[in-house]
């Protein structure tokens, strides 16, 4: 099983990495508080394109995160455990928001803020990929220490997104990665039976 998780962490760090990166990257280099969280109210980058995560979330619900979200609720926050509540409390209230529009809202701030989570939080397909990995997920957040060796030079949210990017691969147990030689399939046995 070892080979099959460093075969996943390996293709999440060569064709996921710089992705997600590059979906943060506008709320790290914004100065603006107030267009950050504009910004992360309507789940879009800076071009105004909206993140596929939340792409059915309503108009209006998003309009009321907007509302919600305002410098003071992330005002003086030093960890991303804070920020999260603080989040959750102000817009997880709302209607059709859920706990990955929460999640993906503080991890937008955060970058901004350079506040990164020292937890995995689990949330929708994450919550898949750790129950496929045979991890208790009935948590808010899992500590790092408690996912396999080969995960450990990733950070919390990249543990984060390869949980849910990958959950189908520790489900069935294979995944396709492309090499110089071409698509190959990387199989195990499926981790639960």
């Amino acid at each position: 099983m070892s080979d099959f998780l460093a075969a996943v962490v390996e293709d999440f760090i060569n064709t996921k990495r710089s992705n997600i990166e590059e979906e943060l990257r506008c709320y790290r280099e914004e100065r603006d508080l107030n267009r950050v969280l504009e910004w992360a109210a309507h789940a879009e980058n800076d071009k105004g394109i909206r993140y596929a995560h939340q792409y059915r979330v309503r108009q209006s619900a998003l309009e009321d995160v907007k509302a919600s979200l305002t410098p003071d609720v992330v005002e003086g926050v030093q960890h991303f455990d804070e920020l999260y509540e603080r989040v959750h409390w102000a817009i997880g209230y709302i209607e059709r928001i859920g706990e990955l529009m929460v999640y993906d809202t503080c991890e937008r701030i955060g970058a901004h803020l350079d506040i990164w989570p020292d937890k995995v939080y689990l949330h929708s397909g994450v919550r898949e990929g750790a129950k496929y990995l045979g991890l208790t997920t009935t948590a808010m957040a899992l500590e790092k220490h408690v996912f396999p060796a080969v995960f450990q030079s990733l950070e919390c949210y990249e543990i984060k997104n390869l949980l849910g990017l990958y959950k189908e691969a520790f489900k069935y147990g294979m995944f396709e990665v492309n090499d110089e030689k071409g698509r190959r399939v990387v199989r195990l046995e499926p981790l639960l039976t």
